[in-house]
């Protein structure tokens, strides 16, 4: 009998046997390598959408993979070796483009972690024909330049 109430006790002050629905009251992992990663290539993508020269391969990689993390298809055109451009009368596609990519981290940020980004970009290499990796740095691509 002592056993049974005392597992009715625990049952009661633990707030009974549901899980919380709400995922505000669940523990959220961030993984800030990943973050301070797709921001870089957010960044890339803002840089050279100002106007900002620099290594096409740096923005390719930028652009491939938010393309493999996010699926989102971009709205950036490409035409015969041309650098990526928005195309005339398509300027807030570069604003749609960022706000779905951000929008897409807010929704995924507690799940997703660097080593599962570089699963991701790796299988959207093999898929695509082409090696694609991590850009550098911010930092790193103005310093090159």
């Amino acid at each position: 009998m002592k056993g049974i109430l005392a597992l009715i006790c625990v049952i009661i002050l633990s707030g009974g046997c549901e899980k919380p629905t709400d995922t505000s009251q669940t523990k959220c992992f961030i993984d800030s390598e990943f973050r301070y990663r797709f921001e870089n290539c957010i960044q890339i993508v803002h840089l050279t959408n100002h106007g900002y020269m620099m290594n096409e391969d740096y923005l390719s990689n930028a652009y491939n993979c938010l393309h493999a993390i996010t699926n989102i298809h971009r709205k950036v055109a490409r035409s015969g070796g041309a650098p990526y451009f928005y195309p005339n009368g398509e300027e807030d596609s570069y604003f749609e483009d960022v706000d779905n990519w951000y929008s897409w981290y807010e929704q995924n940020k507690c799940t997703i972690t660097v080593q599962k980004a570089d699963s991701l970009i790796r299988a959207f290499s093999i898929l695509d024909g082409n090696e694609y990796d991590w850009p550098l740095s911010i930092v790193e691509i103005v310093e090159c330049n």
